[in-house]
């Protein structure tokens, strides 16, 4: 009985110490499974470095350059001190929401294979860039995108359109780069947009303008168009604003009418900068009516920089 009981413990012990082994070795094994450069990036403060993989090299080194920009997205996310550059609006809340970098805004020159090894059938990289150069890319990039914002009258109140349209996507694009730039490089000297931005947030959704018509226009149709600079403009009596001058004319042509529409658009120091002219002929006024404020509609849609959803005339 004694020689089984212990011929059962030397089993026992056996079975124990190739379970240890087993585990031991599984645990070797893990810790090679990946190089060890790619389990933590270098701190070093004058590269940026991103780690990939995959089944292929090129595959994982795209990999790498996306995980190299989502590190600066965590350092623009992090560096709240700077996601509001205007008073707290709405204008400033969307905007630093919605700072979403990708490749091509870096704009990445001069990347460098770091590392790069295969392993267990995967393929692994390490890229980098020399943040000083990211940077300089980035400050050139920046300085001539702003240099192509609209003219603002400083007296204004309002803006065009078509200024306005532009601006806010180039304000949009210019938020993004210097929100890059100033999470890289904190005390980097950009030209502020906080003139350009005010001026946007004043007329957003829609531009101010004022709309005049004749007091003897009909009522009627005053209404119609006036519906249509609505999904445009935000009518105001404020002072410096634009103005829309309508002049309306409406006569008899044969068994028809005829409606004709001329819109001067001036700025606050009274410059012409627009003139539309559009006329309908229909048998009925208010068929004529509703096919003109269409044709003042696209004319608006057109100026503003976009022809989607324009109605078929």
């Amino acid at each position: 009985m004694e020689r089984i009981k212990n011929l059962i413990q030397k089993c026992l012990w056996g079975a124990f110490a190739i379970f240890l082994g087993a585990c031991s070795s599984g645990i070797a094994g893990g810790s090679v499974a990946s190089p060890q450069w790619f389990l933590s990036a270098p701190k070093d403060g004058i590269y940026l470095y991103g780690n990939g993989s995959a089944n292929s090299l090129e595959e994982a080194k795209k990999i790498a350059l996306n995980d190299l920009a989502s590190s600066i997205q965590v350092k623009i996310n992090s560096n709240t001190a700077i996601t509001n550059t205007q008073d707290d609006t709405k204008q400033s809340s969307s905007m630093s929401q919605n700072i979403q970098l990708s490749l091509s805004d870096l704009e990445l020159q001069n990347i460098e294979l770091k590392e790069s090894a295969y392993q267990n059938n995967r393929y692994y990289a390490q890229v980098r860039v020399k943040k000083s150069i990211l940077l300089q890319n980035l400050e050139h990039k920046y300085n001539a995108l702003f240099g192509t914002l609209p003219a603002i009258v400083p007296q204004c109140a309002s803006i065009s359109l078509k200024d306005k349209n532009e601006l806010e996507d180039l304000l949009a694009r210019l938020g993004v780069l210097a929100q890059t730039i100033l999470a890289l490089k904190p005390n980097a000297n950009l030209t502020s947009l906080t003139p350009y931005q005010k001026v946007l947030q004043a007329n957003s959704p829609n531009p101010l303008v004022h709309l005049v018509f004749s007091p003897t226009d009909d009522e009627a149709l005053i209404n119609s168009l006036s519906g249509e600079y609505a999904k445009f403009f935000k009518n105001t009596s404020d002072k410096n604003t634009f103005v829309i001058k309508n002049k309306l004319t409406t006569q008899s042509v044969g068994n028809g009418i005829k409606i004709t529409l001329e819109a001067d658009f001036y700025d606050c120091n009274q410059k012409l900068f627009l003139h539309i002219e559009a006329n309908e002929t229909n048998e009925t006024k208010e068929k004529a009516q509703n096919r003109l404020k269409v044709k003042l509609y696209k004319s608006l849609k057109e100026y503003g920089g976009g022809d989607d959803d324009i109605p078929r005339i």
